[in-house]
C-alpha cells in the first residue's frame, strides 16, 4: 500500500540520488567562480586607490603598478579560464543515477581548486619577484650606482649586489618557490 504520507519525499530522494541535486549547483558554482576571477583587478585597483599615496608617488611607482596589474589581469584570466572550462566536464565525470557522485563532485572540486590555486601562486608569485627585482635595478641605475664594472656577468650582479636591498633575498626566492609552490599545489590536491 503506497500512501502519500509515507512516499511524498521520494522524489527529493531520486534528485539526491541519481547527482541531478549535486551536478547543476556545483556547475553554477564553478562558473560563479571563474566570474569572481574577471573581479580580482578590480580588487586590485580598488586597493591601489586606497593607497594611491604611495602607487602614485612617482612614474615608476605608476609604472610597477601598471605592469603588476597587467600581471594580475593575466592570472584572472588563467584563473577564469580553469573554472570556466572545468564547468563543463564535471558532467564527464559521473553518469545519471551515478550514487557516488557526491564523492566524485568534492574530489573535482578539489582538484580545481587546486588547479587554480597552484597557478595564481605561482603566476603572481613570479610576476611579482621580477617585478621586484626588475624595479630595483632600475632605481639603482637611476641613482647612478649602474652596474659594476669588475663583473660583467649580469647574473652575479643580480645574485649578490640587488639582493642586498631591503627584499631582495626574498624577491629571488620568491621567483624561484612560488612556481615551485603552485606545482606542489597543483600535485598534491589531485592526489587528494
Amino acid at each position: 500500500m503506497k500512501n502519500r504520507f509515507f512516499s511524498f519525499l521520494l522524489p527529493v530522494l531520486n534528485l539526491i540520488d541519481n547527482g541531478k541535486l549535486f551536478r547543476e549547483p556545483l556547475r553554477w558554482l564553478y562558473f560563479f567562480l571563474a566570474s569572481m576571477n574577471l573581479l580580482m583587478p578590480l580588487l586590485l585597483v580598488i586597493l591601489a586607490a586606497g593607497q594611491s599615496d604611495i602607487i602614485f608617488n612617482g612614474f615608476f611607482y605608476i609604472l610597477g603598478f601598471v605592469l603588476f596589474f597587467l600581471a594580475v589581469c593575466f592570472t584572472s584570466w588563467v584563473g577564469f579560464q580553469i573554472w570556466w572550462n572545468r564547468a563543463d566536464t564535471i558532467r564527464l565525470f559521473s553518469s545519471e543515477g551515478d550514487e557516488n557522485f557526491a564523492t566524485v563532485a568534492f574530489s573535482h572540486f578539489l582538484q580545481t581548486s587546486g588547479e587554480w590555486l597552484g597557478a595564481t601562486v605561482a603566476l603572481n608569485g613570479f610576476f611579482l619577484g621580477v617585478l621586484v627585482l626588475l624595479g630595483g635595478l632600475v632605481l639603482r641605475l637611476i641613482n647612478g650606482e649602474g652596474l659594476p664594472q669588475d663583473s660583467p656577468d649580469m647574473l652575479f650582479f643580480l645574485a649578490v649586489r640587488l639582493g642586498f636591498y631591503p627584499g631582495g633575498i626574498l624577491m629571488y626566492f620568491l621567483v624561484i618557490l612560488a612556481p615551485l609552490a603552485g606545482y606542489l599545489i597543483l600535485v598534491t590536491t589531485r592526489f587528494f
